[in-house]
């Protein structure tokens, strides 16, 4: 299977030819779940890019908090994750801004980062959830799995 210009493509072989058979955008592709990841460290990044794509998620990367809110107006995920500390952004005031404007505010977002934050602390700009980083990979699942069923 190969995805090509949003669309999902398959092979198909009949008596040795190959067919490719056109899925519409509402079937494999759309109930795929999409994952925003908002991180500056690229590494980080792309590990997760290739660990959550190898779970099955549809997922996105964004390396500038500041093009946020242009890339929500055109792809509405079903969970951003996103780093507080981004170069020349504070994750904690656009998740407020996020949870205080009426078309973002239903997307949940998981906040991460490794700072050290008292718990009173994460609780007043934390979005639905945070993680400390470095974190284990199955606890990332979990909190993940909480938002997107």
């Amino acid at each position: 299977m190969r995805i090509q210009n949003g669309n999902t493509r398959f092979t198909t072989l009949i008596a040795g030819k190959a067919y490719y058979n056109k899925i519409s955008n509402f079937s494999a592709a759309k109930l795929m779940k999409t994952i925003l990841i908002v991180e500056d460290d690229l590494d980080l990044s792309g590990a997760l890019y290739i660990w959550l794509s190898k779970k099955g998620y549809n997922v996105y990367q964004l390396h500038d908090g500041g093009k946020l809110l242009p890339t929500l107006l055109e792809m509405h995920p079903d969970l951003v994750i996103m780093d507080i500390f981004l170069s020349g952004h504070d994750g904690r005031l656009l998740v407020n801004y996020l949870k205080r404007t009426q078309q973002f505010k239903d997307i949940p977002v998981l906040l991460m980062s490794a700072g050290s934050f008292s718990n009173e602390e994460i609780q007043k700009f934390a979005g639905e959830a945070f993680i400390r980083k470095p974190f284990i990979l199955e606890d990332l699942s979990k909190k993940i799995e909480e938002f997107i069923h």
